[in-house]
């Protein structure tokens, strides 16, 4: 016996509203400045001119090494190397940036230093990590989710190692060189390409994010997260600035 079910046509039609995937009533961008709320610090110094350990002639022979775990721009107090990113667990992403520009990017040693400092790397990317320097280097991942991986970079080794990654972390991981202790790095996997590294003046802008409220983090590597919940209300087709974000001294002791 074949039964036939009559579905009514409005109730065909909200079950396919409520099993159809929502998207966002379009898209928009968000900028903003974060900087240093008091008097800048001079930056630390890492390795004294002439005094760095296995270098040779290379590391530090020329001027000492800074520490870079606080970069602030002394005349504007922008802090670079701020890591903004989308902290909801579910959002739209524009089509327009479901791949990215960059499938590879570019990670050096260079005077003994990892450059960039702060890398924000998709799954979807490669990072290639070369050696500019005379002398040897290795690149030392400290992954939660995805497998750690230590390779040995041969003085101006320009090809490199090429890492990749199958999962996004939950924080900026931290990577280091264990022939030269200064050496260390953060690098931030995602899954989507609402994360932003801050430039040299503290800028950030995140392009295409998903019209609507949505919250965001920052992290900083001396403190962690100086911000957990940001709440930014996102127009189509604006730009939200948010201006100069500040934070005070005692954020990154």
């Amino acid at each position: 016996m074949r039964i036939t079910l009559i579905v009514p046509l409005t109730l065909l039609l909200s079950l396919l509203l409520i099993s159809s995937p929502t998207h966002a009533a379009g898209w928009g961008n968000l900028k903003g400045q974060i900087v240093f709320d008091g008097d800048v610090p001079e930056q630390d110094v890492a390795v004294a001119k002439g005094q760095a350990p296995n270098g040779g002639g290379v590391c530090a022979a020329d001027a000492p090494i800074l520490d870079d775990s606080l970069v602030i721009n002394t005349e504007n107090k922008g802090i670079a190397n701020c890591v903004v990113y989308i902290a909801d667990k579910k959002f739209d992403i524009s089509p327009e940036l479901k791949e990215p520009k960059d499938k590879e990017l570019l990670f050096d040693n260079k005077d003994c230093v990892f450059v960039p400092h702060v890398l924000v790397v998709q799954t979807n990317q490669t990072v290639r990590a070369i050696n500019s320097d005379p002398c040897g280097h290795n690149v030392k991942t400290n992954m939660m989710r995805n497998k750690a991986a230590n390779q040995l970079l041969v003085g101006n080794d320009t090809k490199g190692a090429v890492f990749e990654f199958k999962v996004a972390e939950l924080l900026p991981m931290k990577v280091e060189c264990n022939i030269h202790a200064w050496m260390t790095a953060h690098w931030y996997v995602v899954d989507h390409p609402y994360a932003v590294v801050t430039d040299k003046d503290g800028n950030f802008e995140i392009e295409k994010l998903p019209a609507g409220d949505l919250t965001f983090k920052i992290w900083q590597e001396k403190d962690g997260y100086i911000e957990r919940s940001l709440k930014v209300s996102i127009k189509d087709g604006e730009t939200t600035d948010l201006g100069k974000l500040a934070f005070k001294a005692d954020k990154f002791k």
